[in-house]
């Protein structure tokens, strides 16, 4: 029903699909959904050779789903308040959504449209944000406390959404040109962040570039999850990544995992710059944290170059310090700036693999 600007869209039942020709939010007026719990989710296919462009207000009480192969922009002055959402200029079928099988995939011959925020985007506790496109980049706010946020670039992105909670994402098939960038604020209060992009082939490298804030602290327990995952990685001047709690550090993993475990895609190139940090300690009674930056030892371009601030710390009250690792076949740490101690505990390590 409209309302003067606001528009508000009544669900009925858990699932609803609407095909909008456009789906644009002007920046004095409102769209508002209406669904009977938070495990229910609104998908808005838009058919349309424009973007949407989003300057206003959204909200539900549940998941949105936005989708328009030619992009989606929230403007400086969007304000998104949802339950869980995901904006995305990849496709998503009728059978797979109420199946809730979440696969998004770039449609045969459609626009490689980017998904951007300007704006402010607000998950309730526990919820989720996932911006999907072939280039996706955050410049605005995005906060999810205790759930998921995710920024990932690819032609095929799948995510396990069990309820209303973002469990895992992964990116199944590359792009041209995939890039991840945030420049802006991106909080997850003890919940997970994820920046991937994916090329299309080994000639097409993909890029994640981060400058702003990512925040996944813990003020009462453990820090979070924070993953960044691509061909080439930068952490530009200004980046500080915060995964820290009272009773242990969380996780930083750059490129990859520890000594490369994992099912992590790993990483051509890192370069941390001189004035980016990443904090993973505990801040009261319990152990540092982990944070990696690696790239592939295996690769004899692979290289990391790490210029910043690392910190594993103990907890000032007892713990013991965290885990350390810059690797690659080709390592640069002279200019590192290294603390895995703990004022009343036992110090942590660092790993340079192939050094050690």
């Amino acid at each position: 029903s409209q309302s003067g600007t606001t528009l508000t869209i009544t669900q009925s039942s858990q699932q609803l699909i609407t095909n909008w020709q456009s789906f644009d939010i002007g920046n004095a007026a409102a769209v508002r959904f209406v669904q009977p719990n938070a495990s229910s989710v609104a998908l808005n296919r838009v058919q349309s050779a424009d973007p949407s462009q989003i300057y206003g207000s959204l909200s539900a009480n549940g998941q949105v789903f936005l989708l328009n192969p030619s992009g989606v922009v929230f403007g400086a002055t969007a304000r998104v308040d949802v339950g869980g959402l995901v904006a995305s200029s990849l496709a998503l079928s009728d059978s797979d959504f109420m199946a809730r099988k979440f696969r998004f995939e770039r449609a045969p011959g459609s626009a490689a449209g980017s998904v951007q925020n300007a704006g402010s985007i607000r998950a309730s506790e526990g919820g989720y944000v996932a911006l999907l496109g072939s280039n996706v980049a955050n410049s605005g706010s995005i906060s999810a406390a205790q759930g998921g946020v995710a920024l990932a670039a690819g032609d095929t992105v799948r995510l396990d959404l069990t309820g209303d909670k973002l469990i895992t994402l992964s990116v199944d098939q590359g792009a041209f040109a995939a890039t991840v960038s945030n420049q802006g604020s991106i909080s997850a209060a003890e919940g997970s962040v994820t920046l991937s992009a994916r090329g299309l082939d080994a000639l097409t490298q993909s890029v994640v570039s981060q400058g702003g804030l990512i925040e996944a602290s813990s003020l009462t327990s453990r820090g979070g999850r924070i993953v960044l995952e691509g061909d080439q990685i930068t952490l530009n001047n200004g980046s500080l990544m915060q995964a820290t709690g009272p009773t242990g550090g969380g996780t930083v993993l750059v490129g990859g995992d520890w000594r490369g475990s994992g099912p992590m895609r790993q990483a051509a190139e890192v370069h941390m710059h001189a004035n980016a940090r990443i904090d993973v300690s505990a801040t009261d009674t319990g152990d540092g944290g982990r944070a990696v930056l690696w790239s592939d030892v295996h690769r004899s371009t692979g290289s990391t170059k790490v210029e910043g601030q690392l910190w594993a710390r103990g907890g000032a009250q007892g713990g013991r310090g965290g885990q350390i690792e810059t690797s690659g076949h080709q390592v640069d740490i002279a200019s590192a700036n290294v603390n895995a101690g703990a004022p009343r505990g036992t110090g942590g390590e660092w790993l340079i693999d192939p050094f050690d």
